[in-house]
C-alpha cells in the first residue's frame, strides 16, 4: 500500500499531484505496535507465550476445569490479529498494570499450569506443554520484558482507544500522537523504572507462592549468568574485537530495552511526520485557538492555501492570511448565533449582564458543543457560520474551501476494519450455510448496534405485522 514506485499513494499522486493521502491513524499505530512486538526475540518469547497459555487451556475441558477452580470468573484473553487492542489486554489480564501486579492473573495461571503438569490424567504431551509454559513464564527475562511493554501500552492504548472511537478529531488526534511520542522520550532511558518495577512484581508473586501449602515455586530475582566463550586471538589476525558485555542486566538493557523503545519512537516520528505542517495550519482554523493579542506566524496557513489554490486561481496567500485575522476578529460575535446546548447549571437566563439581551449567553457560562462534548466551540461550528449567512460568496471564499478542505480529510477508517472483526462472530461454524441476504442484514446489525438499539422494539413488530395477515395474526393482537 505504501509502496514508493507501486504503492496506492504513489499511484494516487500520480492521478492527482495535489491530493492529500492520509492513512488510518489506528491502523497505523498498529502498525508501530507490530514493529516493537514482532522483532525481537524476547518480545516473540513473551507473546508467544501469552497466545499459548490461552490456546492451550481452552483446548481441552479438563484444563478448562483446572483453571475454573482457580478462577471462576475471569478468562485469559488470546492475541487476535484484527483486534489491534489484544496484546495490550492480555499482557495486562496476566500481568496487572505496570508496577501494579495485584489485579494480574499470573499467579493462577502458574498454578493451573504446575497442576496440569503433575496430573496424571492428563496426556503426556500436555503435560509436557504445560511445563514448558511454566517455565517460560517463572524466567525473570520475561518479567522484565512484560514489565517493558506495559509501561508502552500505557502511553499508546489511550491513543488507540481514542482514534478508534467515533466523532475523531483530527487535531486532537495529532495532538494526541505527540504528546505520547513525547511521553515514550522522556522514559527512553529510565530502564531502573522498569527493574524497580519488575522486581516488586516478583517480590508480590513469590509472597503469593509462600502462602500457598508444599509450594515448590520461585522466580528468581536476576537474570542468568551465561559464560562467554572467548576465541582465541591470533598474532596475524587485526580484526578489532569489542569486549563483551559480561553483565546481563546491562545487557538485556542495550538489547532489548533501548531497541524496543528506540524503535517505537523512530517508526511513530516517521509514520505520522508527513502531515506535521498541515495539521499545524489545522489547529490555526480551530476556533479554541484564535488568538486575537498575538500575530498570525509568518508561516502559518501555507500548506492550507497550497491545496485550496486549486479551486480558487485568483486568490493569495496574503488574501487567505487576511480572511483569517478579518473571521477570528469578528469570530467573538458571530459565535452568539450558533444554537448551543447548555450546561444545565447555567441554564438560567441573568437579567443584569450585558450579553443576556435577547437571550444569548455570557462567555463566562459552559457552553457545549452541538458537535464536540469536550469544547465550547469546533471546526464544524466555524464552517456553519460562514454557510448560514453566506459568508463564503464574496467574503471569505478562502477560509470556506479551508474549512470544508478539512472536515472532509478523514484520518480514521475503522469502521471498515470493524467489519471484518465482526464478520466471523456472524458467520461461524453454526451459521455456515447461511444465505448472503440474510448474512448482510445481521453484519449491517451487527456493526451498525448503535443505531438499532435506538429503534423501538415495537414500531418494528408493527411494522411486520402489517406486512401479511399471518404476522398480524401471530404478532399483533
Amino acid at each position: 500500500m505504501q509502496g514508493v514506485y507501486n504503492g496506492f499513494s504513489t499511484k494516487m499522486s500520480e492521478a492527482a499531484v495535489e491530493q492529500v493521502h492520509v492513512w488510518c491513524y489506528a491502523h497505523v499505530l498498529n502498525l508501530v505496535i507490530s514493529d516493537i512486538t514482532s522483532k525481537i526475540v524476547q518480545s516473540i518469547s513473551l507473546f508467544g507465550i501469552l497466545q499459548g497459555c490461552a490456546v492451550f487451556i481452552r483446548e481441552s475441558y479438563k484444563r478448562m476445569d483446572i483453571w475454573t477452580t482457580k478462577n471462576s470468573k475471569k478468562k485469559i484473553c488470546t492475541i487476535g490479529e484484527t483486534r489491534w487492542w489484544s496484546k495490550d489486554a492480555a499482557l495486562t489480564k496476566v500481568f496487572g498494570q505496570f508496577n501494579e501486579p495485584e489485579n494480574g492473573l499470573y499467579v493462577d495461571l502458574i498454578t493451573t499450569l504446575d497442576e496440569i503438569e503433575n496430573n496424571l490424567g492428563i496426556t503426556p504431551d500436555a503435560r509436557f506443554k504445560a511445563k514448558n509454559l511454566k517455565e517460560g513464564l517463572l524466567k525473570y527475562e520475561t518479567i522484565l520484558t512484560a514489565q517493558m511493554y506495559l509501561r508502552i501500552f500505557k502511553k499508546t492504548t489511550p491513543l488507540s482507544k481514542y482514534l478508534q472511537g467515533h466523532g475523531v478529531n483530527i487535531i486532537a488526534a495529532y495532538q494526541m500522537v505527540k504528546q505520547t511520542l513525547n511521553d515514550l522520550q522522556d522514559c527512553a532511558r529510565q530502564f531502573q523504572c522498569i527493574k524497580e518495577a519488575a522486581n516488586t512484581f516478583v517480590e508480590y508473586t513469590n509472597k503469593k507462592f509462600d502462602e500457598m501449602e508444599n509450594n515448590t515455586l520461585e522466580i528468581l530475582n536476576e537474570l542468568p549468568h551465561i559464560r562467554v566463550r572467548k576465541k582465541k586471538r591470533q598474532f596475524t589476525d587485526y580484526e578489532s574485537i569489542d569486549d563483551p558485555i559480561t553483565d546481563p542486566l546491562r545487557a538485556f538493557e542495550i538489547n532489548v530495552y533501548n531497541q524496543v523503545f528506540d524503535t517505537v519512537i523512530e517508526s511513530i516520528s516517521s509514520r505520522f511526520e508527513k502531515h506535521e505542517q498541515l495539521c499545524a495550519d489545522f489547529s490555526c482554523l480551530d476556533p479554541n485557538n484564535f488568538q486575537l493579542d498575538l500575530p498570525l506566524p509568518t508561516n502559518a496557513l501555507i500548506k492550507i492555501y497550497e491545496k485550496i489554490r486549486n479551486f480558487i486561481p485568483d486568490i493569495t496567500y496574503d488574501d487567505l492570511r487576511n480572511e483569517y485575522v478579518d473571521f477570528t476578529s469578528k469570530w467573538r460575535e458571530l459565535k452568539k448565533t450558533i444554537a448551543c446546548v447548555y450546561d444545565e447549571l447555567n441554564n438560567q437566563v441573568t437579567d443584569d449582564g450585558d450579553d443576556s439581551e435577547n437571550g444569548l449567553k455570557s462567555d463566562d457560562d459552559i457552553i457545549v458543543c452541538v458537535h464536540s462534548a469536550s469544547t465550547k466551540y469546533c471546526v464544524t461550528c466555524c464552517y456553519e457560520v460562514l454557510v448560514k449567512y453566506n459568508l463564503y460568496a464574496n467574503t471569505y471564499r478562502g477560509l470556506h474551501f479551508a474549512y470544508k478542505f478539512m472536515l472532509t480529510l478523514s484520518i480514521t477508517q475503522v469502521e471498515c476494519e470493524r467489519t471484518f472483526s465482526k464478520l466471523k462472530f456472524v458467520k461461524n461454524y453454526l451459521r455456515n450455510t447461511i444465505g448472503q441476504n440474510v448474512l448482510e442484514s445481521m453484519l449491517l446489525m451487527n456493526v451498525e448496534k448503535d443505531i438499532l438499539n435506538k429503534i423501538d422494539s415495537e414500531d418494528i413488530i408493527n411494522k411486520l405485522g402489517a406486512r401479511s395477515p399471518v404476522f398480524g395474526r401471530m404478532l399483533l393482537c
